[in-house]
């Protein structure tokens, strides 16, 4: 029998509304009560029952929104968006260890077409397409019987949702404290439960980014070079390297057993042992860096309509220039000098999208050579950053190996771990 001559399902709207709600709130939380499971202790028969009524309320909690929005004829809509959402997360977080939160949010938008290329796998395809794309079309093939009479269909889903309200009224009568405790003792676990996790996380993602139409704020106006530093023959030039995804406990320089950083070792620099990132996403971290704010009392939105160090150094006469090979510097560099070296795709230097860090020396030496005025020049280095990162360094510089050419692997030998760290 042909796909194309099979019968369309027949069913009533409330049982479609139902079976779709514990599609979403039961199989696509997996990932959630996995965390639970771990996260309460189920020693006894009141916490088992604590842990069997979040499905419960999962699934009420979406057959009164898609029912509600049954009411507009927006049900097969919302459900679509709700199984797709939701089986996204749950992808990345089962897989990764993620939770989805606006951070999250920014790091997708902000990924580059080669680093989310580099991310797909069969796995991901499989998943995201059986239980995201292929339940979606099922949704929409679904055909719905039509009620007897409108007040009846009215009638049957007021009272559907009657009864699920009803249930999370139950629960809360009976777990409210236990709940209470697990999420309050948990934050971040909340950020796990879909599709919430990623509206909340979308949401507050676009009102976070309205704050960049917001007037400029600037600081430092009064900045001036010292007179002593005209005082030398020659011109003053910084450059500063800002690299990507390197771990403290894995510089050999700061301890670490295995040999990681024997170039640096042997120029005799100073290594900064007390050191604190920003933050573990690029979109964070290089804008607070270049801010004049300390990484406690950070202000991501301010930050991102304020001046930062590089406008103060050019108001003082300083030229900046900034190279990027890491998808750019998240505002840091807007209003200073800036190129994107990766665009060029130099011959030889790059593969499928992403480039060696060599190419932030290209033209360098030229414009060094004619700089008129004391500089400052950054390079953001790509470094180890994203899953591909044996693409990133020519044969002749491979040391540690295995190469790590797995998105996940748990079971990673430590020579493999060093040559991605170092």
């Amino acid at each position: 029998m042909s796909l194309f001559t099979l019968r369309r399902p027949v069913m009533s709207r409330t049982v479609y509304l139902i079976i779709f709600a514990l599609y979403v709130g039961l199989l696509l939380n997996l990932a959630f009560y996995r965390q639970v499971f771990t996260l309460l202790p189920v020693n006894s028969l009141h916490n088992w029952l604590v842990f069997l009524s979040m499905p419960v309320v999962a699934f009420s909690v979406m057959n009164i929104l898609t029912t509600l929005a049954s009411f507009l004829k927006l049900d097969r809509l919302v459900i679509s968006l709700f199984i797709l959402l939701s089986a996204s997360a749950q992808y990345f977080i089962w897989t990764f260890g993620v939770v989805i939160d606006r951070a999250m949010i920014t790091n997708i938008l902000d990924t580059t077409p080669a680093e989310s290329f580099a991310l797909m796998s069969g796995k991901m395809v499989l998943t995201l397409g059986l239980s995201g794309v292929l339940m979606v079309a099922f949704a929409w093939w679904i055909k719905i019987s039509k009620a007897k009479t409108v007040w009846r269909s009215i009638a049957v889903r007021l009272l559907n949702i009657l009864v699920s309200a009803l249930l999370i009224v139950l629960v809360a009568a009976l777990f409210y404290k236990d709940y209470a405790s697990v999420f309050r003792n948990n934050k971040e676990l909340v950020k796990s439960l879909s599709p919430s996790n990623s509206i909340v996380a979308i949401n507050s993602w676009y009102a976070h980014n309205k704050m960049d139409n917001l007037p400029l704020v600037k600081i430092g106006e009064d900045a001036v070079q010292k007179p002593e530093m005209h005082s030398g023959p020659r011109k003053n030039l910084t450059i500063l390297v800002l690299g990507e995804t390197s771990r403290a406990q894995n510089f050999s320089l700061g301890g670490y057993e295995r040999e990681t950083n024997p170039r640096l070792k042997q120029d005799d620099v100073i290594y900064f042992a007390n050191t604190t990132s920003c933050g573990t996403a690029t979109a964070v971290s290089v804008p607070c860096m270049f801010s004049n704010m300390p990484r406690a009392h950070y202000d991501e939105e301010l930050a991102h309509h304020q001046e930062g160090v590089l406008d103060i150094l050019q108001r003082a006469g300083i030229r900046v220039l900034w190279n990027d090979n890491d998808g750019g510097c998240k505002g840091a560099c807007d209003r200073v000098p800036h190129q994107n070296v990766t665009d060029l795709n130099l011959t030889g230097q790059c593969i499928e999208g992403e480039c060696y860090d060599e190419v932030l020396f290209h033209n360098l030496e030229s414009y060094i050579d004619n700089l008129q005025q004391d500089g400052i020049i950054v390079l953001h280095t790509i470094g180890s950053h994203g899953p591909t990162y044996y693409n990133r360094y020519p044969a002749e510089f491979r040391k540690f190996t295995p190469n790590l050419r797995y998105q996940r692997n748990p079971e990673l030998q430590p020579a493999a771990v060093d040559q991605h760290l170092r």
